[in-house]
């Protein structure tokens, strides 16, 4: 997993890689997932990337006595689903063959929709600590973590490009 404020992304690492794996990494393509750099919320104040970060990691203020306690949506999403997503890749490139020479690219297109898609179930899924009472007073009400306007939910994507951007 890459962090760099602004931006909650997963990168595969070489050393991590074996196999038929290492094809992909040999195609010199780049598939990150997660809420990538420029996720703007729809009105002004900090990108989506930082809110997700907060929420992920937790943060405290002594100043403004601001606690947002950590709810790991996105490590509990990697956590649960690595050894799937590793399969579907290995399965992807049994069933298609390395004599297509877009393989990779459709292959990592497809792992991205997957990992996006189990990132957003983990947000949907819950079981994080609760919302203070400020804060479901302030979202009218609503009481579900991480889960107001759906921006972070829907902010969650994958791109994959032509290098590994090192």
């Amino acid at each position: 997993m890459h962090l760099k404020k602004g931006s909650l992304e997963l990168k595969f690492d070489e050393e991590k890689l074996d196999g038929v794996l290492r094809h992909l990494y040999a195609a010199n393509k780049s598939l990150k997932v997660g809420i990538l750099e420029g996720a703007q919320t729809t009105s002004e104040g900090p990108s989506i990337a930082e809110i997700a970060y907060w929420n992920e990691y937790g943060t405290k203020s002594s100043k403004k006595k601001v606690h947002i306690p950590a709810r790991p949506f996105f490590r509990n999403a990697i956590s649960d689903n690595t050894d799937t997503w590793a399969e579907s890749i290995k399965s992807q490139l049994k069933t298609m063959g390395i004599t297509d020479k877009n393989v990779v690219e459709k292959v990592l297109k497809k792992t991205g929709q997957l990992m996006r898609s189990d990132i957003q179930q983990s947000i949907s899924k819950g079981g994080f600590v609760p919302n203070h009472p400020y804060t479901i007073k302030m979202k009218g009400g609503r009481s579900t973590p991480l889960v107001d306007t759906g921006d972070m939910r829907n902010a969650v994507s994958y791109e994959v490009s032509n290098s590994r951007g090192e």
